[in-house]
């Protein structure tokens, strides 16, 4: 606690006592207007010290010397408790201003790129030009109201989900002026937001994989494709990549990085992976085999490159051995799939893809949770392990294998008796 603290928490407790005997602190007041002159009651009360030393003092009043002397007693409360807020002129245009640049700083590039365009697109135009400490559950009840509403009615027409993350950045946003003493609650907690439809989407099946696989042969990006589908990495983590990365002799990925652009400058470097979830990936024979091969592809392109090659040591680059954009290989995805008949699908589903089969083949949901780099084997379940029909089909065809057996036998111990 520091020097200007201790001795506002001591004058407020000594002054609060005093207060009590002798109510110096509230007097009668007189101000006229015209020919009327109205009568009434104000209260001062040191609140706090600024950087020189200098007492804040603030003001109230009541019409009666009880309803002034409440007031008092309640600010003097709030300052020995610690609790109160004092009063500024912040309007949540400036705020929110002030929190994308200067809070944000250790969030991840892509998220707080996402929160200052949703502040800058829908926050700060709607509610912008209201007082900070005047915000009100309602306002921001009716600005989510009017996020959801059709466009046809005078709405955004945004889906529920975009809803709920422009509402999250306001949340953010307040929480961080609580800590930093500019609010004493969050107005925003409260709020009724859009319900979430749960999307269905296609997932691979295992005829869909064969097509795909088959579709990808001798494609520039291959052995991209299939690493997500052999290792379930996300698809920024191949591209970051580079050759000390993998361990032959232990048979080993180290995955310690991914690829991140600045949505801002449109710079591309090497990042922790999310979440910091740094792991270790076992390689097996294809594994191992399709490495080597990628590994001989990028030295027939540094060859042929010469003295432009940029030398990453990137185990996915582009042709000049440079980072090789996302977007690239997004593009020719959705090409690909496309072209064997799929609905619109993410990079992302080679992911889902890869726990289907690892559950499928037996491996223990822990281990898939590991190798995912998911942080409970709950999450894993949840999200990835929603199985296609094909593999339903098969589990429950495994089932009437094993009821049938259980039957033949109970029908063999009857015959018997």
């Amino acid at each position: 606690m520091s020097q200007n603290e201790k001795r506002q928490k001591s004058e407020s407790t000594q002054y609060q006592t005093k207060n009590k005997k002798t109510k110096n602190r509230v007097r009668r007041k007189q101000i006229t207007k015209g020919r009327k002159t109205y009568e009434y009651w104000e209260g001062r009360v040191t609140v706090g010290y600024d950087e020189k030393g200098k007492q804040i003092v603030r003001s109230v009043s009541g019409k009666t010397e009880k309803e002034a002397q409440a007031e008092v007693n309640k600010i003097l409360f709030e300052v020995q408790q610690g609790s109160y807020i004092q009063t500024n002129n912040i309007t949540v245009g400036a705020w929110m201003t002030k929190w994308c640049n200067e809070c944000l700083n250790h969030t991840a590039e892509g998220t707080a790129h996402e929160y200052r365009q949703k502040a800058k697109t829908y926050i700060i135009p709607a509610l912008g030009s209201i007082k900070l400490q005047k915000l009100t559950p309602m306002q921001i009840q009716g600005f989510v109201n009017k996020l959801s509403k059709p466009k046809e009615l005078g709405g955004n027409g945004l889906s529920p989900k975009y809803v709920k993350d422009i509402h999250g950045v306001l949340h953010k946003a307040l929480e961080t002026a609580i800590s930093m003493k500019l609010l004493s609650s969050n107005p925003s907690d409260n709020c009724s937001l859009p319900k979430l439809a749960a999307i269905p989407r296609k997932k691979y099946d295992i005829e869909d994989l064969k097509a795909f696989i088959m579709e990808i042969n001798n494609h520039i990006h291959e052995r991209y494709y299939l690493l997500l589908l052999m290792t379930g990495m996300r698809e920024a983590e191949p591209l970051g990549l580079t050759w000390d990365c993998i361990d032959y002799k232990n048979r080993i990925i180290h995955v310690k990085q991914q690829l991140q652009r600045n949505r801002d400058t449109g710079e591309y470097k090497l990042v922790v992976p999310k979440a910091e979830e740094i792991r270790d990936l076992p390689m097996g024979d294809e594994l191992f085999a399709l490495l080597k091969e990628q590994q001989t592809h990028e030295k027939k392109k540094r060859a042929v490159c010469g003295d432009c090659w940029q030398g990453k040591n990137l185990v996915f680059s582009n042709s000049t051995g440079g980072y090789l954009s996302y977007r690239t290989v997004f593009d020719c995805y959705k090409r690909i799939v496309k072209k064997i008949g799929l609905p619109e699908m993410r990079v992302h589903d080679l992911r889902h893809a890869y726990t289907m089969l690892a559950l499928s083949n037996g491996d223990d949901v822990k281990t898939v949770q590991t190798l995912l780099g998911h942080k409970t084997p709950e999450f894993t379940m949840k999200v990835y392990a929603n199985s296609p029909n094909s593999i339903k089909k098969e589990s429950a065809s495994r089932m009437d294998n094993t009821i049938r057996t259980l039957r033949e036998v109970d029908e063999e111990n009857n015959t018997q008796k």
